[in-house]
Order: structure tokens, then C-alpha cells, then sequence
């Protein structure tokens, strides 16, 4: 990874509502992401990690500009994203791709699988029309498939191939990161090993950069080099994968973690269970959004914000009371140590 980042995002936000409707009564606002700040660096893979509904999807839409964000930054190897318009925007499109989650709904059923990948050509004026067809083979050689899938539909092919095809459709472009939201969820899980090791080996023949989204956290440790986690629309810790998974700081990464069902002879008595429900994000708790829930909340956390901070080479955490645990990792039991210093 080099020292400049390909991807920057700052103070990235996104609220939803906040209109005035007919009567002149304004809807409530709703915070998907609230100050955002993340780097992804080329060749990398950074997972993030969290709830349903803790805005991962939407950062990721916001990063890629499918929705425009509602203040923040985003610049891809240095430029600014964000109000991009027209054929600026067009070209930013050629460098970010998108593989979605439901390789289905997101591949229209009324072509065939060689009219949607040649259609980024059409769009961005790419190669010669006699050569597309050419073009869409070695695509489809690239990700596994055969070259006489290329007449087929959508409904024709397993899950599994879907998402191949998706893939298939973010490389046409060749672009130097894909957002990939949840992109082996709805697979088996043979399946989602062989689409997770296709992507790892096109990563490191195009040196691609991944935002790799998921709540499967073994997935996410598979693939990642760094990982984020998210709560309630802010990163709450950041780690290289590794030190994370053997040592959590935040007490909901913690609590993630646990939620990892355990084989073998390994003890559960470092398991961390959470009470209670995600707060709304119409009325947001006071101080750090965590709070309520957690088992460690000290007197600062109703009233004060964490800031993400780095609390030891490496390790962000956005926590009054972060949790130390020895070299143990995982099977050892977490000690309150009060504010890092």
C-alpha cells in the first residue's frame, strides 16, 4: 500500500428528511451516517463491519455517489467526488464500481449476459463495436464462466454464477476500487468460498482496492487487511484485521465478536451480550450513542462524545473507557482500565 490513499473519505454525513411537507410541518431528520472518516489504500481490503441498519449500505452508496452525501469529503486519489457533475462524473464512474448484494435484482432479466456487460462500452465509448463481443468473453473467462454463457439471461444461472456476472460487470472498466455491499450474503457457503477467492485473486492480478461491507464477520476476517466497525452511522474502531479479532478495544466490537458462534473446547466465558435495541436515529441518545447498552459506560458517556482517537499503533477507537485484554486475545477476560491515555 502506498503512502498516498486511494480513497479518503472526511467527516462524511448523510442525513434523510428534514423536508417541509404540505401543512409546513418539517419531517424528522434521520441520521444514516454522521462524520464518517475512513482510508483505503491501493491493493487493500478494508471490511466494514456492524448491525443492520447501522448506515454501511448507505456510506457505501455515498462513496461511490449513488446518493449524494449531505456534507463530508470524498476524494479519490486526491480528487474531490463530491458535485461532480456530467461527464466529470461519468469518468469517476470508470474508476469506482459497485457489486451489490442481490446479484439478481441488480442484473436486468430482459438481456443477456453479453448485452448488460457490453454496455458500460457503449456508455463510456469503449473499444470498437466489432471487438465488444470479444471483449465480453475474456470477461467471462476472467470470473470462471464459459464463453457460451455470453447468449444467456440472468434466471439461466445458480447464485453463485449471478454474482460472478456481477463482478464481471464492475471489471469491464477496469476500475481501481469496487464497493462491494454484502456481496456473498445470499450465497451457500461453498459458494461464497469460491467467489471470495475469485475476488482475492483479481485483486492481486489488477490491483484492485476493496470496501468490502458485511455483518459476517468470518467473512470479513477471510478477506480484509483492516477493519472497520460501525454503530449507529459512526466508526467506532478501526484495526489492522488481526489485532482486531484477537483483541477488541470497543465494547460493541467486542460484543460483535461474541455473537460468533464458537466450536470445539474454546470456553464462552468471554462472551460479551448486549441488552437492549438499537436507539432511533430520529432522537439519538445524548454523548456516545453506545451508552445505553453498554456494560462499561463510565460517568462522561451520557453526557460527552467520543472522538475516534488512536490509543496504540494502529488502533482507532472512538471509546471513553476502551477495554485492554492481554496477548491472550479472545479467551481471555476483558479488564476495565478507565480512559486511555
Amino acid at each position: 500500500m502506498s503512502d498516498q490513499p486511494l480513497l479518503e473519505v472526511d467527516g462524511l454525513t448523510k442525513h434523510f428528511g428534514g423536508v417541509t411537507g404540505l401543512f409546513g410541518r418539517k419531517t424528522p431528520i434521520l441520521r444514516a451516517v454522521n462524520d464518517v472518516s475512513l482510508k483505503v489504500g491501493e491493493g487493500e481490503t478494508l471490511g466494514l463491519v456492524g448491525e443492520s441498519g447501522c448506515g454501511k449500505s448507505t456510506l457505501g452508496r455515498c462513496i461511490s455517489q449513488l446518493q449524494e452525501p449531505t456534507a463530508g469529503s470524498v476524494k479519490f486519489n486526491g480528487r474531490e467526488l463530491i458535485g461532480l457533475k456530467g461527464n466529470d462524473l461519468r469518468a469517476m464512474r470508470r474508476e469506482i464500481q459497485v457489486i451489490f448484494q442481490d446479484p439478481y435484482g441488480s442484473l436486468n432479466p430482459r438481456k443477456t449476459v453479453g448485452s448488460i456487460l457490453s454496455e458500460a462500452f457503449r456508455i463510456h465509448k469503449l473499444h470498437p463495436r466489432a471487438q465488444w463481443r470479444d471483449r465480453v468473453v475474456e470477461l467471462l473467462e476472467t470470473v470462471g464462466l464459459l464463453p457460451s454463457h455470453i447468449d444467456r439471461f440472468p434466471h439461466e444461472f445458480s447464485g453463485g454464477q449471478r454474482q460472478r456476472i456481477s463482478i464481471a460487470r464492475a471489471l469491464t472498466l477496469r476500475p481501481r476500487l469496487i464497493v462491494a455491499d454484502e456481496p456473498v450474503s445470499a450465497l451457500d457457503v461453498s459458494v461464497q468460498s469460491q467467489v471470495l477467492n475469485l475476488m482475492m485473486s483479481l485483486q492481486r492480478s489488477h490491483r484492485l482496492a476493496y470496501l468490502f461491507i458485511s455483518h459476517d464477520l468470518r467473512v470479513v476476517r477471510h478477506i480484509s487487511d483492516r477493519v472497520g466497525v460501525m454503530y449507529f452511522g459512526r466508526i467506532v474502531e478501526t484495526s489492522a484485521t488481526k489485532a482486531l479479532f484477537d483483541g477488541p478495544l470497543h465494547p460493541y466490537t467486542k460484543s460483535l465478536l461474541s455473537a460468533v458462534p464458537k466450536t470445539g473446547r474454546r470456553k464462552n466465558n468471554d462472551r460479551l451480550i448486549l441488552q437492549g435495541e438499537l436507539p432511533s436515529p430520529i432522537r439519538p441518545p445524548t454523548g456516545c450513542s453506545f451508552h445505553p447498552r453498554c456494560p462499561f459506560r463510565g460517568e462522561r458517556c451520557s453526557s460527552e462524545e467520543p472522538e475516534l482517537r488512536q490509543v496504540m499503533p494502529g488502533r482507532w477507537v472512538s471509546c471513553h473507557y476502551p477495554l485492554l485484554e492481554d496477548q491472550r486475545g479472545l479467551d481471555s477476560v476483558p479488564q476495565y482500565v478507565g480512559e486511555a491515555k
